[in-house]
């Protein structure tokens, strides 16, 4: 029977907070702190069926309540001995959810009530709890298939739309050409054919218009469908935190790259074509340039800081390689220091990174990495700059507090939202315990 309540990893008896038993996609479940440490390790895998579990947070996994008041009462029944009598406490009353000792049945317990041994109770109870979990296990894998048949239908229904942005642009470059021709025109002749043309235009943009997904079928996964009635509140809340990003990033003095990347479709296939200054009316998306860290403490998210960075910059570019893992190294398990703690030009350092074995690493990915000069900017609070600590080595810090006429050798980027949790890090103590759990790149939005 211990061994149901037990977490197999650390042999520990599941109880309320750090070894709180949380539930994994996969059905399984470990403590918290098993899992926490799975997580920083940087190979987030099911000990028990090694499904990949990377893209998940410990914080968002659900907890089994169920699980935890059964380990609880085991573990009450195990070790402990009736407050009355001194007994132990071996039997289970079911009307009066409690542990008796074999004295309590016979000394002002009411009679009649359903009393059970407790290891009896206990087989019952594990015996329910596996068959609602499973239940749920598989209520979740329809719902991922479902959600995995609307996202494939959003993807055919962009590259429809691409195709018919192609189809729209070729148009438009034709009405382009017929105004030419038109303003030239000289003769009657020539202005009748130019009517047929433009007859001829009007009928292929009725087509257009009236073909392909019509604005129905692109949104006929409704706000409902995604957004239960009980988080319209939350919906609500991110659309005005939205809002508020796009405000402040309109005020930033950042200049990030302004290039965009085509969006196709061609031969079957969506297709992003080279960065490029130069942008005609087909769809397209802006150039990555925002990033995202999530902070942890002990198994508590802290939040995520978002950064937009100046993706010109040979270090942002690095940043954004580290933020994503796409060399091997990354963000993810690495820990913070604080230089001029308290003090003006405070700022919160990274000066690892963590390598796919778990171990550590301060050399740079790239070579010619920014330094003073040109490239030099003013110490602002939000303000994310390469740090140095010695020749061949990475480095950053987000700058919490200003220094007025103060300089940073290098600027790459900068906080848009998040300073709140930055300045949260900062307030921890010991500063090393504050960890970065996840870390990504926000997908930039299309730009007609």
């Amino acid at each position: 029977m211990e061994d149901a309540i037990t977490c197999v990893v650390c042999s520990e008896v599941y109880q309320a907070g750090p070894r709180e038993p949380l539930v994994l996609p996969c059905g399984h479940t470990f403590c918290r702190t098993c899992l926490l440490n799975l997580q920083t390790s940087g190979d987030f895998l099911c000990p028990s069926c090694r499904r990949d579990l990377n893209h998940l947070q410990v914080d968002s996994l659900p907890l089994c309540f169920s699980l935890l008041g059964l380990s609880s009462m085991y573990t009450g029944i195990k070790h402990e001995l009736c407050r009355d009598h001194g007994g132990e406490l071996t039997y289970w009353c079911r009307g009066c959810a409690l542990p008796l000792c074999g004295l309590c049945l016979y000394s002002g317990h009411p009679r009649g009530h359903d009393v059970q041994l407790a290891k009896v109770c206990l087989q019952e109870k594990k015996r329910a709890l596996q068959g609602q979990i499973q239940a749920y296990h598989q209520n979740l894998n329809e719902n991922k298939k479902d959600i995995m048949k609307k996202v494939s239908s959003c993807f055919v229904k962009i590259k429809r739309l691409c195709h018919r942005g192609n189809r729209l642009h070729e148009v438009g470059r034709e009405v382009e050409d017929l105004s030419r021709e038109v303003q030239n025109v000289d003769t009657i002749e020539n202005i009748l054919v130019a009517e047929v043309k433009v007859r001829s235009l009007q009928d292929k943009q009725l087509y257009l218009l009236s073909s392909g997904c019509s604005e129905t079928e692109i949104d006929d996964i409704t706000d409902d469908e995604w957004w239960p009635p009980e988080d319209m509140a939350a919906q609500k809340t991110l659309e005005a935190a939205a809002m508020a990003q796009q405000q402040t990033q309109s005020n930033s003095n950042v200049s990030g790259d302004k290039r965009q990347t085509r969006l196709d479709c061609q031969d079957g296939k969506l297709v992003l074509h080279a960065f490029s200054k130069s942008i005609d009316t087909r769809l397209s998306l802006q150039v990555p340039s925002e990033v995202f860290l999530e902070l942890n403490v002990g198994g508590r998210c802290l939040g995520r800081v978002y950064i937009r960075l100046m993706s010109h910059l040979r270090r942002a570019q690095q940043f954004l390689l580290l933020c994503l893992g796409s060399l091997g190294p990354s963000y993810i398990g690495a820990t913070f220091f604080i230089t001029a703690h308290n003090q003006e030009r405070e700022t919160l350092d990274v000066r690892r990174y963590v390598l796919p074995d778990g171990s550590t690493s301060n050399k740079i990915l790239m070579s010619d990495l920014e330094w003073g000069g040109r490239f030099a900017g003013p110490a602002k609070e939000r303000v994310v700059m390469g740090s140095f600590y010695g020749n061949d080595t990475h480095g950053f810090g987000i700058c919490t507090r200003g220094q007025p006429g103060g300089v940073f050798q290098c600027p790459f980027g900068e906080v848009m939202s998040g300073m709140e949790v930055v300045k949260a890090a900062v307030r921890h103590d010991p500063i090393s315990e504050v960890v970065i759990t996840d870390c990504g790149m926000v997908v930039p939005d299309l730009a007609s």
